[in-house]
């Protein structure tokens, strides 16, 4: 599967496209210390008179905010929307032990990384109500791979704030618990040589009446 088609499917079931004229912009927030960055697009003030939706899409392990936005390209599908690409810092991972490339936190609490991304992210969150009219009950989250898997980690630990999610080629980290119900379409391949995935068969006998 291609890298962003699960999550054009995701962005397919959740609007329909309209003309929209979309802005491109870097953001850049200090968080402990830390620049952070991000890639936004959004509609221009004059089509976005009324509450709008927000999206953050998350690169996998060794992306960039630059290769998400050219992978996915909601902002062609979702013009109507504020979606943000955010850049990952270089982190420690199962495949890259040494964390020489760009990535996200899997845990809350995760040794060495202080909470890095979960405050990135609520700092994004804070910028984008000042910026843009957010509609509070559209705010999405999807990610590819690693972005996924802090995807998941958004949905267990900024439920509350997120509505629904894009997961492709990610899992729940097993010390992250989800509490909260939310829409999700989850993407994975049994191929998947990193994340793989045991596919289980249920059969319901329809006539069969409940007992």
């Amino acid at each position: 599967m291609a890298r962003g088609s699960g999550i054009l499917l995701f962005m397919t079931l959740l609007t329909v496209t309209a003309p929209v004229a979309v802005a491109q912009t870097t953001m850049t927030w200090t968080i402990d210390g830390i620049q952070r960055q991000a890639l936004v697009f959004a509609p221009m003030p004059a089509t976005n008179a009324h509450k709008i939706p927000l999206v953050f899409a998350f690169h996998g392990h060794g992306g960039t905010m630059q290769s998400a936005a050219q992978g996915m390209h909601l902002e062609t599908l979702w013009p109507g929307a504020v979606i943000v690409y955010p850049q990952g810092l270089k982190t420690p991972s199962r495949v890259d032990p040494q964390g020489k490339n760009f990535g996200w936190q899997v845990q809350a609490g995760q040794a060495g990384l202080d909470n890095r991304d979960l405050k990135f992210f609520d700092a994004m969150v804070v910028t984008m109500h000042e910026k843009f009219p957010v509609d509070d009950a559209r705010i999405y989250a999807t990610g590819f791979s690693n972005g996924a898997i802090f995807s998941y980690l958004l949905w267990a630990e900024r439920g509350k704030t997120l509505a629904a999610f894009g997961i492709v080629a990610g899992r729940l980290d097993p010390a992250e618990h989800l509490t909260l119900p939310r829409a999700v379409v989850v993407i994975g391949g049994t191929n998947d040589n990193i994340l793989p995935f045991a596919l289980q068969q249920q059969t319901i006998n329809l006539d069969r009446p409940n007992q």
